[in-house]
């Protein structure tokens, strides 16, 4: 078996630092991009090893969906929890800005305290109705998020704000009680459609993804 698996590794050295192959075994687990991950594991399955975990950098199909979803929709929902540990849900415009999620909320909405006093939180960014090919399945994409209050915000993210929504509308909730909240995104999930649920989250600036099998999508 030593052999075999040895010349395996030969055959695929132009990519073995994508590979974890385990000692003694015909198993291995694979980290590359979607396309990669699809057609090496058939060659493998060809090869007789058995692929057990199929890890993959967020491929131009997932991330073209992410990015659609991102620059499409204006606002997104927000699930928070009130003092009394109901959970609610409401909705608030955003922009995000490399690894961060700003909102600006008014300290006249419930939400403004949920978030002050509870920082978890979870937010969605759904695709709109009527461009849905079902609607059963809209692409969609959530995260679990720790919110605060900037006691100090940078004027990039003022600037952000008035590129993407109505910088007169911002003008004037500058001069009303708003305050600038910072979501912090721990991971979070892109669903474009049925069975096509990918877990991503944030590594060194870069957005990885793992897809979601034999088990079903939580949003």
């Amino acid at each position: 078996m030593n052999d075999e698996i040895k010349s395996v590794k030969n055959h695929i050295f132009g990519i073995k630092r994508k590979f974890n192959f385990y000692e003694e075994s015909k198993k291995v687990s694979i980290f590359c991009d979607y396309d990669s991950v699809m057609g090496i594991n058939k060659l493998l399955k060809g090869l007789g090893i058995e692929v057990d975990i199929k890890y993959k950098f967020i491929g131009h199909k997932e991330n073209n969906t992410m990015e659609k979803l991102l620059k499409d929709q204006k606002s997104l929902m927000i699930s928070s929890i009130d003092k009394d540990n109901n959970p609610a849900i409401s909705y608030a415009p955003f922009v995000m800005i490399g690894e961060k999620i700003y909102v600006y909320l008014s300290k006249a909405a419930n939400h403004y305290y949920n978030l002050r006093d509870n920082k978890k939180c979870s937010v969605m960014i759904i695709e709109d109705e009527s461009k849905a090919q079902t609607i059963f399945a809209r692409a969609r994409l959530s995260f679990d998020c720790e919110a605060k209050i900037l006691e100090a915000v940078n004027e990039s993210v003022f600037n952000k704000f008035d590129e993407v929504h109505d910088p007169k509308m911002m003008a004037m909730f500058k001069k009303m009680d708003f305050d600038m909240f910072e979501f912090d995104i721990m991971h979070g999930r892109l669903v474009k459609g049925f069975g096509q649920a990918f877990d991503i989250k944030f590594v060194d600036g870069e957005i990885q993804s793992k897809q979601v099998t034999g088990i079903g999508h939580r949003n």
